[in-house]
């Protein structure tokens, strides 16, 4: 991978997968984004970004950054990646609140922005809104925050459920708490608000065992890969969540290649999940990425 950082945001559209928006090694590197051809097994550096720590998606076809950093502050713009013109274009209306860093979800009709960081100028300030931009209304709407403030958190869709994993709270410290939703639910609630109080959406299932683990979805269950112990040990484990069992269970012959941590995932066609970044056991930012199909238990 061109760029070594830790915490990106990677989206597969086609047959390409784009990373960007992390933490990077080099302070050069904080607005690229990168991309990587699966079928030539190349990897090119698109053109930077105008801002830094923005969360990455896709949405109807185009790749899309939610809101960043820029000049020590967070941001609200939306931006879509004009291939044709190779350059960051404005989107879609920007999202009501500014933050760095926050979990993009998206469905063919609409773009979740979850978590993040409010502020990066000096100190941490990890906010639980969630708002969610319709196709239909045109509009941002806002909808049941998260349990708790966060930002960096890992998150993957299964089968219409969306699964947050992880991230870090206002003293930068990594959580291990795993929160799921119906997404399609969680957007009709945000555009039609019910008249009545309602029981929550979100649903807590049991922590990861290893704290800044990966999600990733393979074979439609949910993985978390790699990650670091109560005594700050780096692993190379790989842990499937088993739902008739509400518990995590270690894959078996499923470790990574490394030992590595805060690093980023993304499934693949074939059963095939990419991993990429992160930090190593020496906690230096890595560029390393590998393919590989984990067999669950």
């Amino acid at each position: 991978m061109p760029v070594a950082a830790v915490e990106m945001q990677a989206v597969a559209i086609g047959d390409d997968v784009y990373v960007g928006g992390g933490v990077p090694h080099n302070e050069e590197d904080f607005y690229a984004v990168c991309k990587y051809d699966i079928s030539e097994d190349e990897w090119a550096r698109l053109p930077d970004h105008s801002v830094a720590y923005f969360g990455l998606g896709e949405f109807q076809g185009r790749l899309i950054s939610v809101g960043g950093s820029s000049c020590d502050q967070a941001t609200r713009d939306i931006y879509q990646y004009c291939n044709s013109d190779q350059k960051w274009v404005d989107f879609l209306p920007p999202m009501p609140t500014p933050r760095a860093n926050p979990t993009v979800l998206t469905t063919p009709s609409a773009v979740v922005a979850c978590g993040g960081n409010a502020r990066y100028q000096s100190y941490y300030e990890p906010v639980a809104t969630v708002e969610v931009y319709c196709d239909t209304t045109g509009s941002w709407h806002t909808a049941e925050p998260l349990p708790q403030p966060s930002w960096l958190i890992s998150s993957v869709i299964i089968d219409g459920s969306a699964f947050l994993l992880g991230g870090f709270n206002a003293c930068d410290a990594p959580i291990r708490s795993v929160f799921t939703v119906d997404i399609a639910t969680l957007i009709e609630r945000a555009t039609k608000p019910p008249k009545a109080n309602t029981t929550s959406l979100w649903k807590a299932l049991p922590e990861t065992h290893l704290k800044t683990c990966a999600a990733a979805s393979l074979a439609g269950s949910l993985l978390a890969l790699g990650g670091y112990d109560d005594n700050d040990v780096t692993q190379s484990s790989a842990y499937v969540y088993v739902s008739f069992t509400n518990s995590w269970t270690k894959v078996v012959s499923g470790d990574l290649p490394d030992k590595q941590y805060e690093c980023s995932a993304v499934q693949l066609a074939g059963e095939r999940v990419l991993v990429l970044g992160g930090r190593d056991s020496e906690d230096r930012e890595i560029a390393t990425c590998f393919i590989g199909s984990i067999l669950t238990n």
